[in-house]
């Protein structure tokens, strides 16, 4: 005899391969000297954590820096990708730039300052939020991010790299790689100026190489262009391109564009950038990322809430790793801060999707303010928005976050319009309730849509129609703060939020998981309720969290014939075959299950109702285990259990019925259908076979034929002998192999 317990089977299925792309390190922009390092005074550069800067003190760094002799006749500027708030720039004691702005990059110009072949000293003076020119007279005069939380000075000093760099006579000051998977095209917009005194004519050439290193594999040209003596003009270079890698969270593919402009047969200036060959944009309500319907399940990590392991790339990336593969997170937002270089950097080649805010923050803080504080902001605004335009991480731009103490409604509408200008290839949202004003930027967000510190209500969790736009993508951008058991909510409350198609789902905040174990009940939760691949029973869900966090159970009659309502989901990008598996059991023993395989649009979902007989096991529990594959691979498993009433005595049902058309079954579906395999089940020593099965035989491994079955419902396999078999069945008209073992 063989037990239900010792049959083990396993499907011929080939096995989903993630592929992991090999990167180099990120090309250095041109030919420069990094900065990096302990500093003789003012210590390590960058402070990616920042150091603390009190009330009306400077903090000082210098250290001597050596000009390379071949650099004579280049244009020679120091590049600070950004120092936390206002610093002053010193070359060998004489001032040579300022600036004002929080965690943006800017540019000095030494060339006059500086010679090749010599060393000159770098000194940065830096002031926090507590001095002036930051606040005067108690008003404050940029936007400080996280700051505005703490106004204690932490967050300030040089906290990005800091460069020495050389720039020919004719140079790019700047470049814009655009890319669009709708039109095969690549765009450059080159921004280029004659710092000499004569007029100049260029052409500009490009060359593109894959990350990990090879060929050209395209190159980019444009027309000699003529520019006067210190002019600066920004020259477009498109050109078809129908065969790039697309970069994507599935595929990150990057590429190299080296860049070089030439006066005849020199080369005079050269730079090279990295990039991905992506498209983020919006058709109707839905983003689309490389014609992919894409749902954003993230997180937000605010600024100045992170351990100091969070500045250390190696650890960061390990991070990405955990949200993408184990939480099941597709994007992050830096919340009340622009995202800083390194993160961006991990981003591009992990394929994190990152939502870019500015530091404009006011909440309940909203420190006294004046006019100078949205002019200030509009002078950095360019640089940040041209710092991260080239990353393909980088999918929407955040105007500020609940700040409509800072800045007014027109003011956020006049930020976008600026970003629009900046980067028309990137929707502009706010962080901030919709409900309360009307911005009418490309996405509709809302921030605690289920209400500000509110519990959800168990039976009406599904109720969130009135924040769905119908003209535009809906976000919720930040959900479930400060109210009893909100990590277990976020597991639960994500799910019915999926289900009423919001477009961008982020929980405040899932970072706690970052040191807590995959196994552990509200880290499973949370990663079920933002699996890609999700099966959910919608009525269990709407229970709320007391099945699974109290056990409190709800109950079925035993022997009663139940109909619940399944909900699969398809986040993936790729793949439009998905398989569903029912199982119930108590305990050890299996009592009923079915299997269907269904095709399912890339970023859809779709409700499957589920019918089976409660097991006779009266005053026990039992469990409904819900799983989902791909190509033989599972995607999503979940238990979820019922008290069952009544009595033990009769016989249940061993089939688990899903409803809906499979794969080939109709017009509806066209996704391959005659290219899956049929999925089974074995339950009480039966092979339970799929609707659509014509015939089956076993055979055992010498070929010999030990069972047969013409049409039917299931294959007995009680009396086989321990070893390995081969059932080939016919399945829609094709003949498909299952083999299994019989353990002894």
């Amino acid at each position: 005899m063989v037990s239900i317990q010792s049959v083990t089977f396993r499907m011929l299925f080939a096995v989903l391969a993630i592929s992991v792309l090999a990167h180099a390190a990120k090309p250095q922009l041109r030919d420069a000297v990094l900065l990096n390092g302990t500093w003789t005074q003012g210590g390590v550069v960058p402070a990616r954590g920042g150091v603390t800067i009190g009330s009306n003190q400077t903090y000082t760094y210098q250290r001597d820096v050596a000009v390379p002799a071949a650099w004579a006749g280049k244009i020679i500027k120091l590049y600070f990708g950004a120092v936390n708030t206002y610093s002053e720039v010193y070359v060998n004691g004489t001032l040579a730039g300022t600036n004002l702005g929080f965690w943006a990059p800017f540019e000095v110009d030494v060339t006059t300052r500086v010679t090749p072949g010599q060393t000159f000293t770098l000194r940065v003076d830096v002031r926090s939020v507590l001095s002036s020119p930051v606040t005067v007279n108690g008003n404050l005069m940029t936007p400080v991010g996280c700051d505005c939380c703490s106004f204690d000075g932490g967050n300030s000093g040089i906290v990005e790299d800091v460069w020495l760099r050389a720039y020919g006579t004719v140079a790019i000051n700047d470049a814009f790689i655009k890319t669009s998977w709708r039109n095969k095209t690549i765009s450059v917009d080159y921004t280029l100026k004659n710092y000499g005194t004569a007029s100049r004519t260029v052409t500009i050439q490009g060359d593109i190489t894959p990350d990990a290193g090879g060929a050209i594999v395209k190159s980019i040209a444009g027309n000699g262009v003529t520019l006067a003596a210190g002019e600066e003009r920004v020259v477009t270079i498109t050109s078809p391109w129908t065969d790039a890698l697309l970069w994507q969270p599935d595929h990150p593919n990057l590429y190299h564009l080296t860049s070089r402009i030439a006066e005849g047969a020199a080369t005079i200036d050269q730079e090279t950038r990295r990039f991905g060959f992506r498209e983020f944009y919006i058709v109707g309500t839905d983003f689309m990322l490389n014609g992919i319907h894409v749902n954003l399940r993230g997180d937000n990590i605010a600024c100045g809430e992170v351990p100091q392991t969070f500045y250390d790339s190696a650890w960061v990336a390990g991070i990405y790793d955990k949200m993408m593969k184990q939480i099941n997170l597709n994007c992050f937002r830096r919340h009340n801060s622009t995202t800083p270089e390194y993160l961006m950097d991990i981003g591009d080649e992990k394929g994190m999707l990152i939502i870019n805010e500015s530091p404009i923050y006011g909440a309940s803080f909203n420190p006294q303010h004046d006019g100078n504080y949205f002019a200030n902001t509009k002078k950095w605004w360019p640089s940040w928005i041209k710092w991260a335009r080239n990353h393909p991480s980088v999918i929407e731009w955040s105007m500020a976050n609940e700040a409509l103490g800072m800045i007014s409604l027109q003011q956020t509408q006049e930020l976008a319009a600026l970003t629009k200008q900046l980067d028309p290839t990137r929707p502009t949202m706010v962080e901030e309730r919709e409900s309360w004003a009307a911005f009418n930027l490309d996405v509709r967000m809302e921030h605690y849509p289920e209400g500000y510190m509110v519990t959800p209500t168990p039976g009406n969790l599904y109720n969130w129609s009135q924040f769905i736009a119908a003209n535009k993508p809906s976000g919720a951008g930040e959900i479930l703060y400060g109210i009893p058991d909100n990590q277990w909510w976020k597991g639960t409350m994500v799910r019915t939020m999926r289900y009423a198609n919001w477009d961008d789902i982020r929980m405040y905040k899932l970072n706690f998981l970052w040191n807590v174990a995959s196994t552990d009940a509200q880290f499973v939760n949370i990663a079920n309720g933002h699996n890609p691949v999700a099966l959910f029973d919608k009525e269990y869900d709407n229970l709320g969290i007391d099945p699974i966090k109290n056990a409190n159970y709800p109950s079925l009659a035993a022997g009663a014939n139940i109909t619940r309502t399944l909900v699969l989901y398809n986040d993936e990008f790729t793949d439009t075959t998905i398989t569903v598996l029912v199982e119930i059991k108590s305990g050890a023993t299996t009592y009923a299950a079915g299997a269907k395989t269904y095709g399912l649009a890339l970023g859809s979902h779709k409700d499957i109702s589920c019918s089976f007989q409660a097991p006779y096991v009266g005053g026990s529990n039992f469990d409904m285990v819900l799983t989902t594959k791909k190509a033989g691979a599972a995607r999503f498993s979940e238990i979820r259990r019922f008290r069952a009433t009544g009595g033990t005595a009769g016989t249940s049902g061993l089939t688990v019925t899903l409803g809906g058309l499979a794969v080939g079954v109709g017009p509806a579906f066209s996704c391959r259908p005659q290219s899956e395999s049929p999925e089974m089940l074995i339950v009480r020593g039966r092979l339970i076979l799929p609707a659509g099965v014509t015939r089956a035989r076993l055979f055992d491994m010498q070929g010999n034929l030990v069972r047969v079955i013409a049409g039917g419902s299931d294959l007995a396999l009680a009396g086989l002998r321990a070893g390995s078999y081969i059932a080939r069945i016919g399945h829609n008209g094709a003949e498909r192999s299952l083999r299994f073992i019989v353990a002894p």
